[in-house]
C-alpha cells in the first residue's frame, strides 16, 4: 500500500513508504504531500543522502528507533534538521556527546557548529582545551577547516605547550600547501595561515624554542622576527601585533576535611558512625580531579 518511494545518490535501492505516516512525523512532508504545492511524483530523489542514512531516517520515523553510527549519525542528524525531527535529532546530539574524544573532536565540533547545537559545541570545546595535545596529534587535525583552526588559536585556555601547537600548525600549514600543490616557502607558508600568526603566543616560548622553530619556519618577515626578538629582551616596539599575553595556565584548587596531615589524626580524630562530609560550592565550570578518602584503623 506504498504510495511514495525514496531514492539516494549512488545507490539503486528504493524505499517504499507512506505519505500518511511520513506527514504525520514531519510539517515538511506534511506540505510536500497535502501542501498547495505537493509533489505529485510517486519517487522522490534525495541527491544529500546516502542509503544507510536515508534507511535509518525513514526507520526511525516508523518506530522511534534506530542504529546510528559513526559513519552514519551526521548524515542522519542533517535529514532530522532537513525535515524537522526534533527527537530524531535529539538523538543525535546524544549519539555524539556519547562518543566525544580527542580523534574525532575536531570533526564534531565543525558539524556542531554547521548544525547551530550548541550545547555539543561547548562540550567539543572543553575536551579540545583539557586535551589539546591528543586533539591536535590527531589524524583528523590536518583536515580541520581553518575557520575552526583560527578560533582554536583564539582560545585563552589549551592544554599545551605553545612551541608543540605552534610545530602542529605548521603540519597543518604544510598540508594544506600540498592540497593546493603549493611549494612550503616561507611565502606560500605564510599565505595560506593569513592573520592567524598573530593569534600565536610566541612569548609562551622560551627564546630558545622561538628561535629554533618559528624563526626557521619562514613564517615572519624579517621586521617582525626583530621586534619579537627584541621584546624577548625588554624593548618594546609599536609595530610589534603579536603582543597577546600567554594562556591561562590550568588551576588546580587542593583542599581538604583535615586541617593536618592524617599520619598526625591517627590517635585523635574518631569516626562516629555519622555522616562526615566536605561540601563547596563554585561559580564555573570545574573538572573533578580526584579525591582522597581515609578510614579508620579497623576499617569502618
Amino acid at each position: 500500500m506504498s504510495d511514495i518511494s525514496f531514492t539516494c545518490e549512488g545507490s539503486d535501492k528504493i524505499f517504499y513508504a507512506h505519505k500518511y505516516v511520513l506527514s504525520t512525523s514531519s510539517a515538511v512532508f506534511h506540505a510536500m504531500f497535502y501542501g498547495g504545492l505537493a509533489v505529485e511524483d510517486s519517487i522522490v530523489h534525495l541527491s544529500d543522502t546516502n542509503e544507510e542514512s536515508l534507511e535509518q531516517f525513514l526507520r526511525f520515523l516508523y518506530t522511534e528507533e534506530c542504529t546510528l553510527t559513526a559513519d552514519n549519525v551526521v548524515a542522519t542528524m542533517y535529514l532530522a534538521k532537513k525535515y524537522i525531527i526534533p527527537s530524531l535529532n535529539v538523538k543525535c546530539v546524544n549519539f555524539l556527546l556519547e562518543n566525544l574524544n580527542p580523534e574525532n573532536v575536531l570533526d564534531v565540533l565543525e558539524e556542531a557548529t554547521r548544525f547551530d547545537e550548541k550545547k555539543l559545541e561547548k562540550r567539543c570545546w572543553k575536551i579540545i582545551e583539557s586535551r589539546t595535545g591528543k586533539v591536535v596529534a590527531s589524524d583528523s587535525f590536518n583536515n580541520t577547516s581553518q575557520t575552526t583552526l583560527a578560533k582554536l588559536l583564539k582560545r585563552d585556555k589549551l592544554k599545551i605547550p605553545e612551541v608543540e601547537l605552534f610545530q602542529a600548525v605548521l603540519k597543518w600549514i604544510d598540508f594544506q600547501c600540498s592540497r593546493k600543490n603549493l611549494e612550503t616557502t616561507g611565502e606560500n607558508r605564510r599565505s595560506i595561515i593569513g592573520e592567524g600568526i598573530y593569534d600565536f603566543r610566541f612569548f609562551g616560548m622560551s627564546q630558545i624554542e622561538f628561535i629554533q622553530h618559528v624563526s626557521k619556519s619562514g613564517l615572519l618577515t624579517s621586521g617582525e622576527l626583530v621586534a619579537i626578538s627584541n621584546r624577548y629582551i625588554g624593548i618594546d616596539s609599536p609595530a610589534l601585533k603579536s603582543n597577546l599575553p600567554n594562556r591561562k595556565p590550568e588551576t588546580v584548587v587542593r583542599f581538604s576535611r583535615f586541617s593536618r596531615k592524617a599520619e598526625e589524626l591517627r590517635d585523635t580524630w574518631l569516626y562516629s558512625h555519622t555522616p562526615d562530609r566536605l561540601c563547596f560550592s563554585v561559580n564555573e565550570e570545574v573538572s573533578l580531579f580526584g579525591v582522597r578518602l581515609f578510614g579508620d584503623q579497623d576499617g569502618s
